[in-house]
């Protein structure tokens, strides 16, 4: 198998031609005129709107080289950026399987696969990943055993060998030096998978099952230079004061982990079935993006005229994660008549291990997220946060006919943990499908039947969230406290109805 993909790929050409944002009202640098070519050479003095476009690395001028203004406010034009990637795949699989009688086989498997990867930012200013590679070859022996009549075991074991060569820092400890070397890491790891399947009687089985399993890192996240992300600077955004730097970790090693689950299954008479599970799994080793603030110099108007540092993002192995769910089914739906089905599961992820010298000292906000409490999220981007949720559910009432008639009315439950950082709140929606002829069918949906917790404007409200808390440590580095901090709430999707209408062809 070969393959070329280009993911995530930005061509911005034209973007100068649109704002960026807006002036003051009234409000004009000394030296431009509205509607006449920006003089060659020209810089905005500091603390102007028209410096604070330039901080931002945006334009005074449209295309054509004019001061333009709307509405009786300057307008600060964007720049045109490009990000690439290319990622070339490549990869071979080769089994061999030998049956054993009845369900029983084995199953040998070598798998190899690669690619190579170049990345840059801002046509190229920013080369983030250097040409690089990173290889997987992996040895594995699968099979399936009846042991008694009613006893399966599955058995899976996996040898991984990972390989990175890319480039690296030569004097890491000299903030102020580019110079480069070579990368070349090769990391194995062994994993065990096992599950057992036990039939009680035809309508009940029970599962069990235990493995452990290895996550290996991007090649983005080892090879190559920082990348420097610029500020997005605008007046009153006291935010936006400087750039990211984003640095490489070329020592990160793997993610480890290892999990247990159990669960039954049970159809009763009625045909309806019960499901139920429980799973731990356990990592080592986690990654997470540890963030240095630098101090910024406080300036009246919160722009710099000269870009500058904000923050630091380094890759690193620093934690242990726990993570617990326990899931219960109930499915009844007959094809004719009511039925209903109902889910329901509660998830705990918590981190463990995150030392003092890993956050901020005296910070007011610390770094998300924070030991031994639920992970709810960064909460530093609107719509970006994801909570683990402490219980959600779904429960939907059906009622079907033989003729293919459907109507299912469901309500889905958010508990105190949600990806909307808001509190518990239940979400209904509607789905109704009618056979008009043997052919033709009309279908109609509705999500968020009620208009819930869209406000109306579908706009956050702020300081209204499920509150994150993070981890801060004393001026020393000895102590770890926590804190925490209101979070915006996020807007659920407002009310989609959807009618729509199906033609079946032979």
């Amino acid at each position: 198998m070969i393959n070329t993909i280009e993911p995530e790929v930005i061509v911005d050409v034209g973007d100068e031609g649109f704002a960026n944002f807006y002036g003051a009202p009234g409000v004009f640098a000394p030296g431009l005129v509205p509607g006449q070519p920006v003089p060659a050479g020209y810089t905005p003095p500091a603390g102007s709107s028209e410096a604070a476009c330039s901080a931002s690395f945006g334009n005074i001028a449209n295309p054509r080289g004019i001061y333009t203004t709307t509405n009786n406010q300057f307008t600060c034009f964007n720049n045109p950026y490009t990000t690439y990637e290319q990622d070339k795949l490549y990869g071979m699989t080769t089994s061999f399987i030998q049956p054993l009688g009845g369900d029983n086989f084995l199953n040998f498997t070598y798998d190899f696969h690669g690619q190579s990867t170049f990345a840059y930012i801002d046509s190229p200013a920013f080369v983030s990943v250097p040409f690089s590679t990173d290889r997987y070859s992996t040895f594995s022996l699968t099979g399936s055993f009846a042991l008694a009549p009613k006893l399966m075991l599955n058995l899976g074991l996996y040898d991984t060998l990972w390989t990175v060569n890319g480039v690296q820092l030569a004097n890491p400890a000299d903030p102020t030096s580019t110079a480069l070397t070579g990368l070349s890491r090769s990391k194995s790891h062994f994993d065990p998978h096992l599950a057992l399947v036990a039939r009680l009687d035809p309508n009940t089985a029970v599962r069990a099952a235990a493995g452990t399993s290895t996550t290996f890192p991007f090649v983005g996240q080892v090879s190559g230079l920082a990348t420097y992300e610029p500020a997005a600077c605008s007046l009153g955004a006291p935010f936006a004061d400087g750039g990211t730097l984003t640095k490489k970790n070329p020592d990160l090693d793997p993610e480890t982990s290892i999990a247990y689950s159990a669960g039954v299954d049970h159809r009763f008479r009625n045909n309806s079935v019960i499901s139920a599970d429980v799973q731990e799994t356990i990592v080592h080793g986690v990654f997470e993006q540890l963030t240095t603030e630098l101090a910024q110099p406080t300036l009246p108007n919160l722009c710099l005229p000269t870009p500058a540092l904000e923050g630091i993002y380094f890759p690193a192995n620093v934690a242990k994660l726990d993570a617990k769910s326990v899931t219960l089914k109930y499915n009844y739906a007959p094809s004719k008549g009511f039925g209903f089905n109902l889910s329901a599961s509660a998830q705990s992820s918590i981190l463990s291990g995150l030392t003092p010298n890993l956050f901020t000292p005296n910070s007011a906000i610390g770094s998300v997220p924070a030991n031994g409490v639920q992970i709810c999220g960064t909460g530093t981007t609107v719509g970006a946060a994801t909570c683990v949720p402490y219980l959600q559910g779904y429960g939907q009432f059906t009622w079907g006919q033989p003729d293919g008639t459907f109507v299912g009315l469901g309500v889905l439950y958010l508990g105190k943990n949600n990806a909307y950082l808001q509190p518990p709140m239940a979400l209904v929606d509607l789905v109704a499908r009618r056979p008009i002829s043997r052919s033709v069918e009309l279908a109609l949906s509705v999500e968020n039947m009620f208009n819930t917790n869209n406000y109306g404007t579908y706009l956050p409200i702020p300081g209204a969230g499920t509150p994150l808390v993070s981890n801060t440590t004393n001026s020393s580095f000895s102590t770890i406290q926590q804190t925490s901090y209101p979070t915006a709430l996020v807007p659920a999707p407002p009310r989609y109805v959807r009618l729509s209408l199906r033609v079946h062809t032979p």
